[in-house]
């Protein structure tokens, strides 16, 4: 059985391809072939979701189909098929050598009756997928659900689907025609041999027609077309508007990668790494969106005036907070750590001289162990997201990192693009391979208004090594209606199991000492100037409060040995205030509870967005009691 699927590479060789406008200009990355004969058909569905069809002798035959995880192809068995089609839940619907449609439905293959078709296509509607295909007659028909039903005025030879579940046609001549509304209108200049839509609405199209490969043009508007260089006979969009095309070779070059592939091969307690997170959307989905978890409230304790290694410092110093909210002494940071004995950790900022703090396992609450000072005069270290038994924190536009284990001993790593900005936004590491790193940053933070951006780079060496990062790139965040629902503050990376894909949890809220909060859940993909980006996926709204859950203050989630998703978050040190009088600051435990959800069926490998109900997953408890609520048709 197959999960949810991913397409990347880790390492590249940028091509860059001719173009006509430099802002045309896309990069095109070679991808592997999983066997010698290579592809005969590809398509992005518009949640990224990968699919191809392996070349067996030629354009009318059947082959297997693949799917892209962990950097490279992998069979997706049950049916052989010569074209492929990609819903919003990974779900592949195909064509075979004679002309059947066949849907996979989440555990197998199930055949649509009464429909055979020459090309098929998926976008997103605001109804849900919009799938069309193109009869054997060349009449164009629309899925209602149980059956085709045609569309009047269409035809063509190669159909697809745009951004607001609407379809392009390629007629027989190579004439482009776009529906809008009940009318077809003819978007000209240009004859073409295959074309593609975006689910953010950008649309390209392979010149031709014929046999050979086509030059790639991109749809400016109306009928204008811009030749944005390189060729191929099939091309699929990805939904951040990247092509992707198989050239006349059969070869895949892809301008659409997650190439950024967290390790999914941690195991736990490694010192340099977190285990993995199985199906991450489905989890949050669990916890926030029908209300599957648990709070537990909990504490961690200290005494004021004890010196604490290494720093000797006392938290009268280091967490001193003199005046009543809002102040800027507060819990900047906190996270779980992969240490028994030293579970938790994070960053304090007390306007003058921040520092980062070491909890340590101890009954009945975990108490502190260490006061780390931030380096160079940062008052305001930025987040904190813990690796293995590493913290890592932004500090002066300079990443630190401090092993926990050896708490005096910090690596330092710089950043020469400017980018890395100490702000209150957000931080977070994973790691990608042996002796290789991610870094994000958000910002700006604090009380600035507006959006918020995220930046990645790539760290190659030893984590506790000092040496200088690599800027990727990044995007500026959605923003949300009203107020503080515009910033992104703490920030979590979490590389999901079966797929190898990073996500990105930030949290936020008001600035109040009770008010809105909320998770916003993001991917990282790749941009069309070949740069990783964050897409939103969901946003979950939830109360906050000061005394012990603040998400604009400090949250994060973590992945347990399990793979299950916890999240915590912390309140501010309002030291004078009547409810954190006491030498104890209060946080909160969240573990989801996910007894009676199908999210774990089939020993935790159901792909997001749908549940498995069949002999291979029966051993599993599949068929679970939520699976209508949980997992929609």
């Amino acid at each position: 059985m197959q999960s949810r699927r991913g397409v990347g590479l880790l390492l590249v060789t940028l091509l860059a391809l001719a173009s006509a406008r430099a802002e045309a200009q896309v990069w095109l990355y070679p991808e592997p072939t999983p066997i010698p004969g290579g592809m005969l058909d590809l398509d992005i569905g518009s949640d990224g979701d990968v699919f191809a069809i392996g070349a067996a002798s030629g354009p009318g035959s059947n082959n297997t189909i693949y799917t892209w995880i962990h950097g490279g192809w992998s069979v997706f068995p049950g049916i052989l098929a010569r074209r492929v089609a990609v819903d919003g839940r990974g779900r592949p619907w195909v064509l075979t050598n004679t002309d059947q449609v066949w849907r996979y439905d989440g555990a197998s293959f199930v055949r649509v009756w009464g429909a055979a078709a020459t090309a098929i296509d998926i976008g997103p509607s605001p109804t849900g997928d919009a799938v069309f295909i193109i009869r054997t007659s060349g009449q164009v028909a629309r899925w209602n659900g149980s059956t085709f039903v045609d569309v009047p005025g269409g035809g063509g030879v190669e159909i697809t689907v745009d951004h607001q579940g609407e379809p392009w046609i390629v007629n027989g001549i190579g004439h482009v025609w776009e529906r809008v509304g009940t009318t077809w209108t003819y978007r000209g200049g240009i004859t073409g041999r295959d074309i593609d839509v975006g689910a953010d609405g950008s649309v390209y199209l392979l010149q031709g027609p014929g046999g050979s490969n086509g030059t790639i043009y991109r749809h400016n508007g109306g009928s204008s077309w811009t030749n944005i260089g390189g060729y191929g006979v099939r091309v699929a969009v990805s939904p951040t508007g990247t092509p992707a095309v198989i050239n006349s070779l059969k070869e895949v070059w892809s301008g659409f990668a997650r190439r950024l592939h967290g390790d999914a091969s941690c195991g736990s307690g490694e010192r340099d790494c977190n285990v993995c997170a199985f199906d991450v959307r489905g989890q949050f989905r669990a916890m926030f969106q029908y209300g599957k978890r648990t709070n537990v409230e909990m504490q961690w304790t200290f005494s004021w005036f004890t010196t604490y290694a290494p720093s000797n410092r006392t938290p009268n110093d280091a967490f001193e907070d003199g005046t009543w909210f809002p102040s800027g002494d507060h819990v900047q940071g906190f996270v779980r750590t992969g240490s028994i004995q030293k579970p938790y950790a994070g960053s304090y900022s007390d306007n003058t001289l921040g520092s980062v703090f070491v909890l340590e396992r101890y009954a009945p609450y975990p108490r502190l162990r260490n006061i780390i000072t931030s380096l160079g005069g940062e008052g305001h270290p930025s987040g904190a997201h813990a690796l293995g038994h590493y913290v890592g924190v932004n500090e002066s536009d300079v990443v630190r990192i401090r092993d926990i284990d050896a708490p005096a001993t910090t690596a330092s790593w710089t950043d020469s693009s400017g980018e890395i900005r100490t702000s209150g936004g957000g931080f977070g590491l994973a790691r990608l391979g042996p002796s290789e790193y991610l870094v994000a940053s958000t910002n700006p933070g604090g009380g600035q208004s507006g959006a918020r951006s995220t930046h990645f780079w790539r760290y190659s060496g030893a984590l506790n090594t000092s040496g200088a990062m690599t800027h990727l790139g990044g995007n500026d965040h959605r923003l949300l209606p009203g107020g503080s629902y515009n910033t992104n503050e703490n920030l979590s990376l979490i590389t999901e199991c079966e797929t190898g894909q990073l996500y990105a949890i930030h949290t936020s809220g008001d600035a109040d000492i009770y008010g809105d909060g909320f998770w916003r859940v993001a991917r990282v993909e790749q941009a069309t100037n070949g740069f990783p980006v964050l897409r939103t996926l969901e946003i979950y709204a939830e109360g906050q409060n000061m005394e012990n859950c603040h998400l604009r203050a400090a949250a994060t989630a973590y992945a347990q040995d399990n793979g299950e998703i916890e999240t915590y978050c912390h309140g501010y040190d309002a030291r004078n205030d009547s409810w954190s009088s006491t030498d104890a600051i209060a946080f909160r435990r969240r573990p989801a509870d996910y007894s009676a959800s199908c999210l774990t069926s089939c020993g935790g490998a159901a792909p997001s967005g749908a549940c498995w109900c069949d002999a291979l997953c029966a051993g599993y408890g599949d068929c679970c009691s939520d699976k209508a609520a949980f997992c929609p048709e």
